[in-house]
């Protein structure tokens, strides 16, 4: 093995040949154990002499994997803990299968620190192996009702792999039925490389007797046969396995979907293999898809274990992921409904089922929806934004998935007798209502009350409302009407963004203009108000007095320049000076009162300072 290590400041070249067995420290025909000493946040460029497709780190007790990445190429894998292997000595990553083989890889040691061993696994021809099991898929027969599904059985997909399974596995009396995924890629192509690395990790890595699964199911459908009932019984069911929490394994049968359904959706295939071989185990022994019983039995941990439960309802863990766990409901009612179906009746409501047309359209509706919305509001092109104009195309599948939904229900109930019942329609039509309510909510989301135009609308209507108010009495508040609009460039930016915004609904009859109908007409409010402020501005920006002619010695002065206003004094024609008896602010700040001395009826000349310069205004006294 040669190891290229580096960090942020240094490159070191250390060359381990693999004579050396303190490095390579165990090798089978198809798992190679390698020792490597780690420094936290310190990446190592691993190379090998043997090629692998999968990898699997085990780590000490006290160690955490966060920041632990394998990279491969355009590959990149982030390390978890598979926390369902209890050791005293050690702790296993969940496995690794990469899409061809290799031999190097970058390893990035995140918080580990101190001795780690890597464990290689050599797949073998995965390309040969898929041929074999094309070739046996192809001696597939139709499956009766209610029969075993056709499925691949482990010598043909595990050929070539050692070590063998541990002879004289246990038969169990099941009452439970688990459902697992895989944590596997959700991209893989090969999955029989997947199964093939499951079945070493398991084997000779964590060294359970068999893979830990009864059954394991492909992307497309395929069902594979999981532990090698060597004899003891015929199909494999009854099998005692090692998926379930430690300790815990009799009574139950476990099927694992290949992936990883945290946030992503298993396929309609997988899905109907699911059904149709726990419908089979069902059916063949008499179990209530519906029932829970104690597990395990005799010293139950769990009282009510449901018959046809999901990993995580026994055991710490988020497997099956939640993408599948929220199925499990609806996978009860179809098998119940299957097994009705077995037994003579008739399933007219199968398409409102898991996996029935009607079923997936709506929950593939409510997907798309929230896909658009997520691009739309992501800015991911604006193009994406166009089904939101009117919302019109989910509008109408809605209206058209309610009508089928109605027509299966009538045609049900025009043959209760035989119909297998309930139908189960109405969480469709439950999430057909949401659904809508969503859509009505989300049309032109970007214009609505909510929207970031909107705020900064309603933003800007509060700050012209406020400024205004303050110019009523603040000289310096109006000073952003008068005599430059400072609103103004705002307002135009504003109407060309809500255009704008219009604009990416113009290809779209349907669409309302409503909401920008409302924004437009908010800005133009605003203007008039502004427009009408700057004209009683303009007039107020004019000395004036008044009454004149002046008949009870009581004047008034108005300017937005008023508090300027230094002095004031009264002359007459002959410029003599008389004394102004009392000068009154107002309530309106632009507006003073002047008492006027008593004197006799004529000319006079009223002079105000301002900024040190002498205003004149002629009055006349009666």
């Amino acid at each position: 093995m040669k190891i290229l290590k580096t960090t942020a400041t240094t490159l070191l070249l250390l060359l381990v040949y693999s004579t050396q067995a303190q490095r390579l420290i165990k090798t089978t025909e198809n798992v190679h154990t390698y020792a490597l000493e780690v420094k936290p946040q310190t990446a190592y460029a691993l190379k090998f002499t043997k090629a692998f497709q999968s990898i699997s780190v085990a780590y000490g007790t006290g160690q955490s994997l966060k920041g632990a990445e394998v990279r491969v190429g355009e590959e990149q894998f982030f390390l978890e803990k598979n926390s369902h292997v209890r050791s005293e000595s050690q702790q296993f990553s969940q496995l690794l299968v990469l899409a061809k083989s290799e031999n190097g890889f970058q390893f990035e040691s995140g918080q580990l620190s101190g001795k780690i061993q890597i464990h290689l696994y050599n797949l073998g021809n995965t390309q040969a192996v898929q041929r074999q099991v094309q070739a046996y898929k192809a001696r597939f027969r139709t499956q009766q009702n209610c029969g075993k599904p056709a499925s691949i059985p482990q010598s043909v997909w595990r050929t070539g792999l050692t070590p063998e399974p541990i002879p004289d596995p246990v038969v169990t009396d099941v009452k439970h039925l688990i459902i697992h995924h895989s944590v596997s890629s959700n991209s893989a192509t090969d999955q029989v490389a997947i199964l093939r690395g499951i079945y070493l990790y398991h084997r000779a890595t964590l060294g359970w007797n068999d893979i830990a699964y009864n059954y394991l199911i492909a992307p497309d459908g395929t069902l594979y046969e999981g532990r090698d009932p060597q004899g003891k019984e015929t199909e494999g069911d009854n099998i005692r396995g090692g998926h379930f929490c430690t300790g815990r394994q009799d009574g139950t049968m476990g099927v694992c979907l290949l992936g990883t359904f945290v946030d992503f959706e298993p396929s309609v295939p997988m899905l109907k293999t699911l059904i149709d071989i726990l419908t089979w185990k069902v059916k063949k022994d008499g179990m209530d898809p519906f029932g829970t019983a104690p597990h395990p039995l005799g010293m139950p941990i769990v009282n009510n274990l449901p018959v046809i439960a999901g990993h995580q309802d026994g055991c710490t863990t988020l497997c099956p992921g939640a993408k599948v766990y929220e199925k499990i409901a609806d996978i009860r009612d179809k098998i119940s409904a299957d097994v009705q179906v077995c037994a003579g009746k008739t399933d007219h409501c199968a398409a409102l089922r898991i996996t029935g047309d009607v079923y997936t359209a709506v929950y593939q509706l409510e997907r798309d929806f929230e896909t658009s919305l997520a691009n739309c509001k992501s800015g991911n092109g604006t193009g994406n934004c166009t089904a939101l104009c009117s919302g019109k195309s989910f509008l109408d599948q809605i209206t058209t998935l309610r009508s089928q939904i109605t027509a299966i229900e009538q045609a049900c109930q025009n043959d209760t007798q035989n119909c297998v019942q309930p139908c189960n329609s109405q969480n469709l039509l439950n999430l057909l209502t949401q659904l809508e309510q969503q859509v009505n909510s989300e049309i032109q989301f970007w214009l609505n009350s909510t929207s970031e135009v909107s705020q900064e609308v309603t933003l800007l209507e509060s700050e012209v409302n406020q400024t205004l108010a303050n110019c009523n009495t603040n000289l310096e508040a109006c000073r952003a009407f008068y005599p430059a609009n400072t609103f103004e460039a705002s307002i135009t930016a504003l109407k060309a963004k809500v255009d704008s915004l219009q604009a990416i609904c113009q290809a779209d009859a349907n669409a309302s203009t409503v909401n920008a109908d409302i924004l437009r007409s908010k800005l133009s409010r605003l203007e008039i108000k502004i427009d009408q402020k700057i004209t009683e501005l303009s007039q107020q920006n004019q000395l004036v007095v008044y009454p004149n002619p002046v008949s009870n010695g009581l004047l008034q002065i108005r300017s937005l320049a008023i508090a300027q206003i230094t002095a004031i004094r009264l002359k007459n024609i002959l410029g003599k000076g008389f004394s102004i008896r009392q000068v009154v602010r107002t309530s309106n700040p632009f507006v003073w009162q002047v008492l006027l001395p008593s004197l006799p009826s004529g000319w006079y000349l009223l002079e105000m300072q301002i900024d040190g310069k002498w205003e004149r205004r002629r009055l006349l006294l009666k």
